[in-house]
């Protein structure tokens, strides 16, 4: 973790997140950032900060479909100037793995990623959905007579 009296993140500013352990809501762990003071957030949707999320890993992170992760960015004293308008967030190395987004819990920072199915998974499931359906329609109209 990184201690500091107090930060300041400018306009067009880059904070650089390795997500590499991801964990469920209330789990989260220690934050990778500690402000003893006032972290100031001075960007504008106009001229946002990035929070660039990056994957080190070689083998990747996996992540269950539809689970919520949490990972706690940055604590501080008190918040100052946030908006979720003022903050880009740049997901390097997770391509398609879900809902991205930045959450202000008091004076805490919390970076949440809600994963969502691979498009392949959802062919596979309505392809099984499809043959059971043909299954059971075979089977009634075994059953009727004329």
């Amino acid at each position: 973790a990184l201690n500091l009296g107090s930060l300041t993140i400018a306009r067009g500013a880059s904070l650089f997140w390795n997500a590499l352990e991801p964990r469920l809501p209330g789990e989260a762990g220690p934050a990778a950032v500690n402000v003893a003071g006032v972290a100031n957030f001075n960007a504008t949707s106009a001229q946002p900060w990035t929070l660039q999320v990056a994957n080190s890993l070689d083998e990747g992170v996996t992540f269950a479909n539809g689970v919520t992760y949490e990972w706690v960015v940055l604590e501080a004293e008190s918040l100052v100037g946030i908006g979720a308008t003022a903050v880009v967030i740049n997901t390097l190395g997770f391509e398609n793995v879900g809902d991205w987004s930045l959450v202000q819990i008091e004076d805490t920072l919390v970076l949440r990623l809600t994963a969502i199915p691979e498009p392949a998974s959802f062919a596979l499931v309505l392809g099984a959905a499809a043959l059971g359906l043909a299954r059971a329609r075979r089977r009634r109209g075994a059953f009727q007579t004329w």
